[in-house]
């Protein structure tokens, strides 16, 4: 299945402050979960407290939070891993 994407205003200004060599493993890690999101290297699994947020980790040190709705999938948050799994994810 191939899916639509959204991105929230949070996961863009995340984005922007993301150094460029970092930025080239989100832009893979996004190409690669709206693929086969349980592809082993993005490491999918449910944000600890959550029924519908999950979070991907492009590297050890950045996460995307990310949510499912049928074949959308809205990224919400990204950058380094203690300022993305703290709520608002």
């Amino acid at each position: 299945m191939k899916y639509r994407i959204k991105f929230t205003a949070r996961y863009l200004r995340g984005y922007k402050k993301l150094p460029q060599g970092l930025r080239r493993h989100v832009d893979k890690a996004l190409r690669l979960v709206t693929t086969d999101p349980n592809h082993p290297s993005l490491r999918l699994h449910r944000v600890q407290d959550t029924n519908d947020v999950w979070e991907i980790s492009p590297t050890m040190s950045i996460r995307i939070t990310l949510r499912f709705e049928g074949d959308l999938i809205e990224f919400r948050n990204v950058g380094p891993h203690d300022d993305v799994l703290r709520p608002p994810y």
